[in-house]
């Protein structure tokens, strides 16, 4: 284009927040962006890797205010030059991702076998193509029918083809609520998604609504929706729900509801809280039911009573290793009051558990010995393993990996590249799965696997054993463990966060970690008998693609 092009700033929330591919100039930064891309990396941020939902609030918000026509610019969810939605995310946040760029400013492109639920880039949906099984293309199927949906939505509204975007709300301190409204003229659409795995609290939300009106869901179904006599909203959110409100001219009325006041006497400060922390406060209802609220999680909600005199106490616990970010309320249910809002940070530095392990020299030449690496010049020692080392404290848990060789020349948005870690945990008790999926191996020693992760260096994904198989990894579970490299000490870190991952302790279980390579689209390299530049070789090709591996047991 004859300019310069330079990075734009991305959201970043603690400094750490990267999206990758998203350039412009320095005057128009998005000009230069024909394809919504900027879109497409932080929804699948956000809907498959448990960030924050503030950052689709920023880019939905910058997509409105740095393209000349928002309306006309091309979004989507894949394409053929990227990874699969659904080969990280889950189907709930893959409906989500759909919903979101029909309800959203833009023209949306659905790329061929996406309305199948294929989860290989460039797979064909007919006998004879590429990867293809008998055919697969089904205008009955669930995908099919929501995009057709969809589509029909968007056509028939024009609302959602020409109207302005307010963002309303974005959860700030990970995965929950974000709230967009769409107007054209007289007409409205209001939007809500819950980005969590878990029902949320929607309190007191301001969306211009009249006291008393009345909203109807045009999307998924489901009972209207009343705004309280202050022209609020108040309910609670499922599990990843997607609600599409449209305001109507339907007003109810509605009776005032018992309102109570719920008050802070102690609160975290600013200081990083580095142990257990006493909450106090008071209601001016004595002896009424409280609820502990911590990132808006509903689910894992702790109920207390307050005190013949209104006060209330209850402990905010600090355990898990890490420095994390949180808030919390207390919600009266009785009254629907709820506190104000208090973000709070938490450092454990201290582990429960260490565990070291030192891996056999020279060994990654996987199951037999004889297996070569690709012979691409930058093909390496990056898949031997020299070290592992673990630390563990409440739901976190941090495992560091030393490699012989550590290169990012591809550079990598995780710090390395020529190598995919595959971790399988074993949860003591567990009846999980015993074959590896696409790996075409099974778990040592007898063990069974519970949840898998997959580490690479421009991707991080995680799953469990539910319907898994040798050719299925399971149901993806929409978290993203931390993956960070360094290079000179040729060491890769991966940080697993319980709460998001549903692990409230890691005592007893065993670690199978395993090395091998990915495709740029996130597959397994092939195997082949005869090494070549982008495969490896000395096996046949339905052999184990390990070239090393490790297990580790945590102790109790």
């Amino acid at each position: 284009f004859g300019e310069t092009l330079v990075p734009s700033k991305p959201f970043e929330p603690d400094g750490e927040q990267r999206i990758a591919g998203y350039f412009g100039t320095e005057e128009q930064p998005a000009l230069n962006s024909m394809l919504g891309f900027p879109l497409y990396f932080t929804l699948r941020q956000v809907l498959s890797e448990s960030q924050p939902a503030a950052q689709l609030a920023y880019r939905l918000d910058k997509h409105m205010a740095q393209n000349p026509d928002p309306n006309v610019i091309p979004t989507f969810i894949d394409n053929h030059d990227t990874a699969r939605f659904l080969s990280t995310g889950g189907q709930d946040a893959f409906e989500q991702a759909l919903a979101l760029i029909f309800t959203s400013p833009g023209l949306p492109f659905i790329y061929q076998g996406t309305e199948q639920m294929l989860p290989e880039t460039r797979q064909s949906m007919f006998e004879g193509g590429w990867l293809a099984k008998p055919n697969t293309f089904d205008p009955q199927s669930d995908a099919y029918q929501l995009i057709r949906n969809l589509a029909a939505l968007r056509a028939g509204n024009a609302v959602f083809m020409r109207g302005d975007l307010e963002v309303l709300t974005g959860e700030t301190t990970g995965p929950g609520l974000l709230v967009y409204k769409r107007t054209l003229g007289d007409d409205s659409a209001l939007i809500l998604m819950n980005t969590a795995d878990h029902a949320i609290l929607v309190h007191a939300l301001d969306a211009g609504l009249a006291p008393g009106q009345v909203s109807k869901r045009i999307l998924f179904g489901g009972d209207d929706v009343i705004a309280d006599g202050t022209g609020h909203l108040n309910l609670t959110l499922p599990t990843r729900a997607v609600w599409v409100l449209q305001p109507g001219d339907g007003v109810v009325a509605v009776e005032p509801a018992p309102k109570s006041s719920v008050q802070f006497e102690q609160r975290p400060g600013d200081a990083i809280l580095t142990s257990d922390f006493e909450l106090a406060g008071t209601i001016d209802q004595p002896g009424v039911e409280l609820q502990l609220i911590i990132n808006g999680n509903l689910d894992n909600a702790r109920t207390f009573t307050a005190d013949d005199s209104g006060h209330w106490q209850i402990t905010l616990p600090v355990r898990d290793l890490g420095e994390t970010r949180s808030a919390v309320q207390i919600y009266a249910p009785a009254t629907n009051s709820l506190s104000e809002r208090i973000e709070y940070r938490t450092r454990v530095s201290e582990p429960e558990i260490e565990v070291s392990v030192v891996d056999d020299p020279d060994d990654a030449y996987g199951p037999t010995g004889s297996y070569i690496p690709p012979q691409h010049s930058e093909s390496g020692r990056q898949r031997e393993m020299e070290s592992a080392s673990i630390r563990a404290a409440g739901r976190n848990l941090e495992l560091v990996l030393t490699m012989a060789e550590v290169t990012d020349v591809w550079v990598p948005n995780n710090g390395y590249d020529n190598l995919a870690v595959t971790v399988f945990v074993s949860f003591p008790g567990s009846q999980g799965a015993r074959a590896l999926p696409f790996i075409n191996a099974q778990m040592p020693d007898g063990l069974t696997w519970d949840l898998a992760h997959v580490g690479s260096g421009w991707m991080s994904y995680a799953y469990s054993a539910e319907g898994a198989g040798p050719h299925e990894q399971g149901r993806k579970l929409g978290v993203a463990p931390r993956v960070s490299a360094d290079k000179a000490s040729r060491t890769i870190r991966m940080f697993y966060e319980g709460a998001k991952l549903g692990v409230d302790d890691w005592s007893g279980a065993t670690l199978y970690i395993t090395t091998w390579d990915f495709t740029g689209e996130g597959s397994y390299l092939e195997l082949r008998p005869e090494p070549a530049e982008w495969f490896f070789g000395g096996a046949s090709e339905d052999s184990p693609k390990i070239m090393d591996d490790l297990l580790i047991k945590i102790g109790d």
